[in-house]
Parts: C-alpha cells; structure tokens; sequence
C-alpha cells in the first residue's frame, strides 16, 4: 500500500485569518473615502451649476444692453420662443428668470436634481437630495450646500457664488 503524504494542500487557518485581516483593513479605508466621492460630486455639480447661472446671466444681460431694456427695474425679454423676467437687464432670480434662461432642473419642491428657495433678492439653489422635505432658508442656509444668485441691482452686476460647500 502507498504510504500518507504529510505535504500540506490549501491554506492554514492562520494564512486565511490573515488575509481576512488584511482585506478588513483595506476596506476600512477604501470605504470612508468611497462616501466622499459622493460629497466632491455634489460640490463639482454646484460648481458646474455655478458656472452656467454665471453664463446665462452673462448672455441674457448681453442681449438686454442690445435691446435697450437693461436700466428698466422689471421688463423681460424673449428667447427661442421663452419670456424671461429680467430686473435692471439680468435674468430675476426666479424660476421665471433664471430657471427659464437655463431651462434649469430645479423646482420650489424635491421632484427635481435641484430645490430653489427664495430669500428676499436672492434665489438659493442645492441639490434636492439633501433633503426629505422641502427645506426652508434656514435649512438650506444649515446644510452647507448651496448656491445663491442674487439680483441686478442699478449699477450693480449680478453675482453668483457658493458661500460653503462644507455640508455638501
């Protein structure tokens, strides 16, 4: 008869605690910086947002100084077949300003990518999915992660910027 080889096929016991071990700790770090990523999206897509309230305003006020309505408080103006609600030339800070110039995903409740609230002369926008409810200003203003466009006032060009993308 053959005799019982005493060579040793597969992993020990120890050989599989330690890979166990090790793919624990890699997981412990991968994971933690996997939920960033999520958090750098939002900031880039208020960023991106940003940039394209920033080029409207820009294009629609072009056309206003063109058109001679752009020292008027309140007139509007029409593109591609869409009225726009200007206040001194630029797009108002409202869903029929603004959001029709960018034909913009946003809504005053949480069915699109992003929720706008009005705050006296200013329109703040955040990603809606921040939220469970339709927040208030004072919520938006908490989450840290929004972005507000305020009015053209006379002599004053409008501005568009994120104060705090921290709670994003």
């Amino acid at each position: 008869m053959g005799k019982l080889s005493n060579n040793q096929v597969g992993f020990t016991l120890i050989e599989l605690t330690a890979v166990i071990v090790i793919l624990g700790i890699l997981a412990a770090f991968a994971i933690p910086r996997f939920a960033d990523l999520s958090s750098e999206a939002r900031v880039a897509t208020l960023e991106a947002l940003r940039g394209n309230v920033s080029s409207a305003a820009s294009i629609i006020k072009s056309k206003s100084i063109l058109e001679s309505t752009s020292d008027a408080p309140f007139s509007s103006i029409e593109i591609n077949g869409q009225t726009i609600d200007l206040e001194y030339g630029a797009p108002a800070p409202t869903a029929s300003g603004i959001g029709i110039a960018l034909n913009a995903d946003w809504a005053a409740d949480l069915s699109r990518s992003f929720v706008y609230v009005r705050r006296n002369d200013e329109l703040m926008i955040s990603p809606s999915g921040l939220y469970n409810t339709v927040p208030t200003q004072a919520q938006m203003v908490a989450s840290a992660c929004y972005l507000i466009y305020y009015q053209e006032l006379p002599n004053t060009p409008f501005r568009v910027f994120i104060p705090n993308s921290n709670g994003c």
